[in-house]
């Protein structure tokens, strides 16, 4: 077997490992979470990178904002509601069905842009300085009040 060989074929083990653990071919167990399908992308990046000795450009502000999103705690509902015959909602709290009420999470913090984002802007087509803000607004998701 050839290095290349063997590296395929032990990442092949190891994609075959994990979906038989996150039970992906099991219909009896439930679907994935969404943090659940994060750290298999995760997973599957970080193998696939294994092979970039440099990284590379495309998947690696990928595989960090997944790690950013992963470490994000989990919100906990501030209480579980139900509608009522009367048409109006109510706190649940003898463990009856309702529907899970969670406050709004904070907004995000913004970053720099990355070297990668800076590259990616069209400078020849900016004009004027207010060009420059504009783009830069966009970039890190600002968007106009209107």
């Amino acid at each position: 077997m050839t290095g290349f060989t063997s590296k395929r074929q032990a990442a092949l083990d190891k994609l075959v490992e994990i979906q038989e653990e996150l039970g992906m071919y099991d219909d009896q167990k439930p679907p994935m979470t969404k943090d659940e399908a994060l750290k298999l992308a995760l997973e599957l990046l970080e193998l696939h990178l294994a092979h970039h000795e440099h990284g590379c450009v495309y998947l690696d502000p990928a595989v960090t904002a997944i790690k950013e999103a992963l470490a994000q705690p989990e919100q906990e509902p501030v209480g579980k509601f139900a509608k009522f015959t009367d048409g109006i909602w109510r706190e649940v709290t003898d463990g009856s069905a309702g529907v899970p009420l969670y406050t709004t999470p904070p907004a995000a913090q913004r970053k720099p842009l990355t070297d990668m984002e800076i590259s990616l802007i069209d400078w020849e087509s900016l004009v004027t300085k207010k060009d420059c803000v504009r783009v830069i607004e966009a970039a890190h998701g600002i968007k106009e009040n209107t």
